[in-house]
């Protein structure tokens, strides 16, 4: 099938199983609480200063791990939607990240990770940040940059960039990552990812196919082409490219999690089909894809 360049995609977009949450650099100090203040900085930007909001976990039976939700917001300002038309741009970044607190292997492991997802650049040839703070500040640097060299920038930019704990028992730590972000062009670019790690020696899950019995990637394919069907109500007895797909059999995706309820499964835009039709999610239960699995019992809760 003839594939052109995606166009830039569009900030709505469609799931099928949960919340859109959605790639696998040392990190800085948490930043400072602060509510409500705001500060001008040396270039004339105006940044709402971070806050961090601290929700206790690991406390009840089954958790494994104990984490605080921290908080970093930064804009130009102002970014009210009140403010009158004609008012200049604007750049804002959200980011919402937990920090689990440390000694377990896996809060080291998962700790790393966060901090990566955070402060990496899509530039190839730009270095990380140091802190989710500094890529903040970076961001917005960029965008006052932006403006200097294209004065008559008709809109703004907004970065988010936000994990949660997808789970977190005795033998699995698993963390979902989502990232909206706009930069001019068409559409704004959103993208899911995910992360396990086991809960005992804070080893990276890694891909699934590392994970499965010795042939039943074919199978756990053909169960997720079923449930794919299933949830977007489409019929079986035509082909999946009658549909948009790319192909007839979904691929298995990069993006997965064992989840307390089963293997989810994440195909962002363009991995199996256009931009238009939006990312898939889908759950395969553990009753089901348990056997097709190299431990079948390591994944359960």
């Amino acid at each position: 099938m003839n594939r052109t360049g995606p166009p830039a995609p569009v900030r709505s977009v469609f799931t099928i199983f949960g919340p859109l949450l959605i790639l696998a650099a040392c990190g800085g100090e948490p930043p400072e609480s602060r509510s409500g203040v705001s500060a001008e900085t040396s270039d004339g930007l105006r940044e709402a200063a971070p806050e961090t909001a601290t929700v206790e976990h690991g406390a009840s039976e089954g958790d494994s791990l104990r984490w605080t939700m921290e908080l970093v917001e930064r804009d130009t300002g102002p970014c009210d939607a009140s403010e009158p038309e004609g008012s200049p741009p604007c750049a804002t970044v959200d980011l919402r990240y937990p920090v689990f607190e440390p000694a377990p292997p896996a809060a080291a492991s998962a700790n790393d990770w966060i901090t990566r997802r955070l402060t990496h650049s899509p530039d190839p040839d730009r270095r990380p940040a140091d802190s989710p703070v500094e890529w903040a500040e970076g961001f917005l640097g960029e965008f006052r940059e932006h403006q200097r060299e294209f004065p008559d920038l008709a809109g703004g930019w907004f970065a988010e960039r936000r994990i949660e704990v997808a789970r977190n028992d005795r033998r699995i730590v698993g963390l979902q990552f989502t990232e909206s972000m706009h930069t001019g062009g068409a559409h704004p670019l959103s993208i899911q990812l995910h992360a396990a790690f086991d809960a005992h020696t804070g080893e990276a899950i890694g891909s699934i196919h590392d994970h499965l019995a010795p042939g039943a990637a074919p199978e756990l394919a053909a169960r997720a082409t079923r449930a794919l069907r299933s949830a977007r109500g489409l019929p079986t007895d035509t082909p999946l490219t009658d549909h948009g797909f790319w192909e007839e059999t979904l691929p298995l995706p990069n993006s997965w999690l064992p989840s307390s309820e089963g293997l989810v499964l994440h195909y962002n835009v363009y991995e199996i089909s256009p931009y238009a039709m939006g990312p898939t999610t889908l759950l395969i239960a553990w009753s089901d894809a348990a056997p097709l699995m190299r431990e079948p019992d390591r994944w359960r809760p």
